[in-house]
């Protein structure tokens, strides 16, 4: 799926579609390589369900950094 893409050559977990009502919707977009959430590397969907679960009482805003257009992006994500 990231050879269709356009972003086979990159690890992180790569974004296919964003649920509506996620509090990420409008920031992270489909195409999006998550490389970073909190501090934590991530190299594979198993590492962002890890990180998922070890934020998911977090209130304050989750840090995430992903690949964009081949640029690497910041974006901070409220959580709900």
């Amino acid at each position: 799926m990231g050879a269709q893409m356009g972003v086979d050559d990159l690890e992180g977990a790569l974004v296919v579609r964003i649920d509506p009502d996620s509090p990420a919707a409008g920031l992270i977009e489909p195409g999006d390589v998550i490389v970073e959430i909190a501090g934590d590397e991530i190299s594979s969907v198993v590492d962002f369900n890890n990180a998922a679960e070890k934020l998911k009482d977090r209130k304050k805003a989750i840090p995430f950094w992903v690949i964009r257009d081949g640029r690497r992006t910041f974006i901070p994500v409220r959580p709900e």
